[in-house]
């Protein structure tokens, strides 16, 4: 069985502990490009994404931030509270924020997300027990479970080789926004190739490659169809490019061409 279906599989068993057994339970940090196993279950009628049920279960994604990437699926028994339990999660019920930054400011290195990325890993935990790594200049804000936290803490003195310091924080205390820049691109039609190859300077056929290979998220579903149209409101993720939210048609041009709005993540 490959990890894909093991996931599925775990997802299904933590719904039925929580509904059978009453109490709150919930996964690792899902990536992006695995969170299609939820359309997956809802085309097997194992869930209901518009009710967020998952084997009858009520559940709810959260990842550290409104726009995380990486994110835990939360599933809870039938007394508890959603909000509530929404609102513990922010003030870090199960999940912090790490901030790193150097110890002396001034010799700090302008580090990558692959070197934090590494040092945390060379700690010796699996990659699903941190969620987004967020950088910015000389400091990184990286989500993980509150359970490993403070050991992370303790044991991070360095990240490649910078000297750091770090603090947890609740994830409603986090600072760091993501940055978006609003673009203004001229296509064809609203087909997902058109689209895709105008966001991140493909040509068409490069931007049909991505999409039949499976590398482009629409929401949570791995769409391999490049003539699929877009209509508005759909977060696009591609493997090694990046993501953007497609906003929509703003105008058309005389000549009959499109002017769409997109919202490109940095």
């Amino acid at each position: 069985m490959d990890e894909h279906e093991l996931l599925k599989r775990r997802i299904l068993e933590l719904a039925s502990r929580a509904l059978e057994r009453g109490y709150p339970t919930h996964t690792a940090f899902i990536p992006l490009s695995e969170q299609s196993v939820l359309s997956e279950l809802e085309i097997e009628h194992r869930a209901n994404l518009k009710e967020m049920k998952i084997a009858g279960a009520r559940a709810f994604f959260y990842g550290g931030g409104e726009e995380s990437e990486s994110k835990v699926l939360f599933f809870l028994p039938e007394y508890a509270d959603e909000e509530s339990e929404k609102e513990n999660e922010r003030n870090g019920a199960n999940i912090v924020a790490l901030h790193i930054e150097g110890k002396k400011a001034a010799y700090a290195e302008e580090l990558s997300h692959r070197d934090y990325l590494g040092a945390l890993m060379n700690l010796g935990y699996e990659r699903e027990q941190f969620g987004d790594i967020l950088v910015e200049g000389k400091e990184a804000y990286v989500f993980l479970f509150k359970a490993i936290a403070e050991e992370v803490q303790k044991s991070l003195l360095n990240v490649r080789h910078t000297t750091v310091k770090c603090t947890i924080l609740a994830p409603k205390d986090c600072p760091f926004h993501i940055h978006k820049e609003e673009k203004m691109i001229n296509v064809a039609s609203p087909r997902l190739d058109a689209i895709v190859g105008e966001v991140f300077s493909l040509s068409r056929e490069d931007a049909s490659k991505l999409i039949e290979s499976g590398a482009v998220l629409v929401g949570m579903n791995v769409v391999e169809n490049k003539a699929a149209l877009l209509k508005g409101g759909e977060l696009i993720a591609v493997r090694g490019e990046g993501k953007f939210f497609y906003e929509g048609e703003e105008k058309t041009s005389r000549k009959g061409r499109l002017f769409v709005k997109v919202l490109i993540y940095h």
